[in-house]
């Protein structure tokens, strides 16, 4: 896998696909898989890290929303601009509305309140 490989939409979306119906067992198997593909030259090197994304994330996602229905409130996703980017496709494949908070920002603000409501200060 190479750390310097762009984004690849297609490897992404083949990845979260493949996070359906993955249970913690099944997901160490994909996991596995998309090592043996690799190795294997199935996936390219370039795409394996967003296929890897797309596995990991759509996993996430997929456990997050089990049992919600679609809403057209959108989930708010708070991160950094590279994972939200990656978070908001996830979620825009799936189906579900969502909108990025940048994580910096909220970041002082969320730990003055923390340490509001715990009375540290």
């Amino acid at each position: 896998m190479r750390r310097d490989a762009p984004h690849d939409p297609d490897a992404f979306r083949r990845g979260l696909e493949a996070s359906a119906g993955v249970s913690a067992g099944g997901l160490l198997n994909r996991l596995f898989q998309i090592r043996a593909r690799a190795l294997f030259a199935e996936i390219e090197s370039d795409a394996v890290a967003s296929h890897l994304s797309g596995l990991l994330i759509g996993a996430e996602l997929r456990d997050a929303l089990s049992g919600t229905t679609k809403t057209e409130q959108p989930i708010a996703v708070v991160g950094s601009p590279r994972m939200n980017a990656l978070y908001l496709e996830g979620l825009a494949l799936l189906g579900m509305p969502a909108e990025a908070i940048d994580g910096d920002t909220l970041l002082r603000p969320a730990l003055l309140e923390i340490g509001r409501q715990s009375r540290l200060m």
